[in-house]
């Protein structure tokens, strides 16, 4: 069923690496430990969660926590996912 999208360990990485990122522009978490999250997670560690999570979004988890940050501090409001993952598609567009 799930080797399509690379097995069902693939998959469950996935779904918790998305969960983090919720989790990462939520202001509820933001004094969460990298540490404890990715432990919370069930990564192995800080470092493998980090990697994981680059892989998947393109930046660490503390370069999404600092966008979320900037984009509350400017409109007032809390990204959404989407707004997010698009402000990142662009930023990747324009990058040489």
């Amino acid at each position: 069923m799930f080797e399509a999208d690379g097995g069902l360990s693939h998959y469950v990485r996935e779904q918790r690496l998305n969960l983090a990122f919720r989790q990462l522009i939520s202001p509820s978490a933001e004094d969460t430990r990298l540490i404890d999250l990715a432990v919370g997670m069930r990564f192995s560690s800080d470092s493998t969660f980090i990697r994981a999570f680059r892989r998947k979004f393109g930046l660490t988890p503390g370069e999404l926590r600092e966008l979320a940050d900037n984009w509350l501090r400017e409109t007032g409001a809390v990204p959404t996912i989407d707004t997010v993952l698009h402000q990142l598609a662009r930023r990747r567009t324009s990058q040489p």
